[in-house]
């Protein structure tokens, strides 16, 4: 017969354990995961869900959307490259500090969204009103073109 005093610590372990595979088991039931879809969005639907002023050169080169928890809408465009300050100026992003090293907040690639892609691109963080966050990615100026990668998030 083992002692009383034994049998309270593997008691204690098993409640323990019971309580860590609740608190793993039960939020992962309760996050619906989603995925991403691609989507046909033209420039003025682009600008009514980011409330972003959009070059007038520009070209929607993809779009995807995701609903789960926030939303999200990814989109890529190409634009004149003179228009880029402008575009920066419109939407109150002037003076942002992009940066190489910040390429991974766009995370991975799918479909027309592939910032892992080109050789160079400069990323910058904004965070916007109303719980909205914006991340920007821009490559160097080619053949007077700037391909730009929009991540839109709303809680």
């Amino acid at each position: 017969m083992v002692p009383k005093t034994r049998r309270k610590p593997h008691r204690a372990m098993l409640a323990a354990g019971a309580l860590l595979a609740i608190s793993l088991l039960g939020p992962a039931e309760a996050v619906a995961v989603t995925a991403k879809e691609s989507v046909e969005f033209s420039k003025s639907e682009l600008e009514r869900q980011t409330g972003l002023r959009l070059p007038l050169s520009s070209i929607v080169l993809g779009a995807a959307k995701e609903q789960g928890i926030d939303s999200l809408i990814e989109f890529k465009l190409s634009i004149d490259a003179s228009e880029f300050d402008l575009f920066l100026q419109q939407n109150n992003l002037a003076g942002a500090n992009f940066s190489p090293a910040m390429r991974g907040i766009l995370g991975a690639d799918h479909g027309s969204w592939d910032p892992s892609k080109p050789a160079v691109l400069s990323v910058a963080a904004f965070v916007r009103p109303k719980s909205r966050t914006l991340e920007v990615g821009v490559t160097p100026a080619q053949d007077g073109q700037r391909t730009i990668y929009i991540r839109f998030y709303s809680v």
